[in-house]
């Protein structure tokens, strides 16, 4: 990774891009039975040179990103280099006025790491992707997703990272050997419960060389010619699996149930006072500028809203908690623009997912 070249940012034509994508390691230390990503890169994670990380983010900067994904499949998997980067990296924040965004992907056990935390919000991170999976814990251990399982609850590591100022987007996975019927109704509480508001859910699926796979196919349960559910459950039909995931994913992306989700971690007082003061110190004197993407997403979505005949539908939902609970909290001109951001980052979700349950996209893993 110390060999990586700077990518060519200037070449790109920014006006097709919400955000840019970095990455600072390769691999994972952990054993995940249906995760590839140990069979791709290994479980030692190889590392740039912070000095290298912050010269893509400048020339990032410079092509005029807003925020960039750092894609790292386990940006903690080795933590003191983490460390050495986020040191470096706050005071390059600090001297171009926070100039990205930033979001990665981490393990759970992120929650145990205050001094890491800490790091993370002072150098801009708005929100961080983990793999929970599942609430159960049986799940859990049967496919060695051990770093979830140990010290206290899922719920109590999720609330330590909301509490230091980070949204939570997440991955969710249904049909393990442990799950019945019952998950699906489990998930959607765990998911509404912790204000996880981006929830990934997807089928398990047995990729060829992972060990799950190779479990499966000891066991004779693979089904290799269906791409959608290439394997038989234990607890339930293959056909039971499908429409419990896509009624699963139906509800969670109802506009009531992803603004419930959206506004529960604002029971942290902390996370509020939190954002509000990252936001205060990337938005010195672009308070117009703040403005006027919040009014132009607004603009925009109430096109989208009207041309689909969702105005009455999905609007008046919008409407109704904009009144009811932004003005409660008392967001400012930053807070218009994020739950502006918010809205129409569920139209989007709720138009795929509707579309995809009536046959109107090619969709793979999901029946």
């Amino acid at each position: 990774m110390s060999k990586v070249p700077t990518p060519r940012f200037d070449l790109l034509k920014m006006r097709h891009y919400a955000f840019g994508s970095v990455q600072f390691t390769r691999g994972c230390p952990f054993q995940c039975e249906f995760c590839d990503i140990i069979v791709i890169y290994g479980r030692r994670p190889r590392v740039k040179e912070p000095r290298q990380l912050l010269a893509e983010l400048d020339d990032m900067r410079r092509a005029g990103f807003h925020s960039a994904f750092i894609v790292d499949d386990n940006f903690i998997g080795n933590k003191v280099k983490a460390k050495a980067l986020l040191e470096q990296l706050i005071p390059w924040m600090e001297e171009h006025h926070f100039p990205l965004q930033l979001t990665t992907e981490a393990s759970i056990n992120l929650a145990d790491e205050p001094e890491l935390l800490e790091l993370m919000y002072r150098a801009n991170f708005r929100s961080v992707f983990v793999g929970i999976e599942t609430p159960r814990l049986a799940s859990l251990t049967e496919t060695r997703k051990f770093q979830n399982v140990r010290g206290d609850s899922l719920a109590a590591k999720l609330a330590r990272i909301q509490t230091a100022g980070l949204d939570i987007n997440a991955g969710f996975i249904v049909g393990f050997d442990n799950d019945d019927q019952a998950i699906f109704e489990d998930q959607f509480r765990f998911i509404q419960d912790n204000g996880i508001t981006l929830a990934m859910v997807g089928m398990l699926q047995a990729i060829p060389r992972t060990p799950l796979y190779e479990r499966l196919q000891r066991e004779q349960r693979l089904v290799e010619q269906d791409p959608n559910c290439n394997f038989v459950p234990k607890q339930m039909s293959r056909e039971e699996l499908q429409r419990g995931y896509w009624e699963l994913v139906r509800r969670l992306y109802t506009p009531e149930a992803f603004l419930e989700r959206y506004f529960r971690v604002f029971q942290f007082p902390e996370y509020l006072r939190r954002r509000a003061a990252i936001c205060r110190k990337a938005g010195e004197g672009k308070t117009l500028p703040t403005l006027g993407y919040g009014l132009a997403l607004m603009w925009s979505l109430g096109l989208a809203l009207w041309r689909a005949g969702a105005v009455t539908s999905v609007g008046r939902v919008y409407l109704s908690y904009f009144c009811s609970r932004y003005i409660k909290y008392r967001r400012g001109i930053v807070g218009f623009a994020q739950y502006m951001n918010r809205c129409v980052t569920h139209w989007h979700f709720y138009r795929f997912t509707r579309d995809a349950i009536a046959g109107r996209l090619r969709t793979y893993n999901s029946g």
